[in-house]
């Protein structure tokens, strides 16, 4: 993740998870209400991840991009 983003969110519930196997991100969702998804890609789509996280019951928060 964007080093400014980790710096900006330091004392504050924040975890930035990168890629992690489907086992391991089910276990983090499930401790979660909120999945920031803030891309820039210009291709960027209805990701897995975004689809996964709502599936958990977590709130998207989503850049308004792709």
């Amino acid at each position: 993740p964007n080093r400014a983003l980790k710096q900006k969110a330091k004392g504050l519930p924040v975890t930035f998870a990168g890629a992690m196997p489907y086992a391991q991100a089910r276990k983090v969702l499930a401790q979660s209400s909120i999945f920031l998804f803030p891309t820039t890609h210009s291709g960027e789509g209805q990701s897995n991840a975004l689809t996964e996280a709502m599936a958990h019951g977590c709130v998207p928060v989503c850049s308004d991009n792709g």
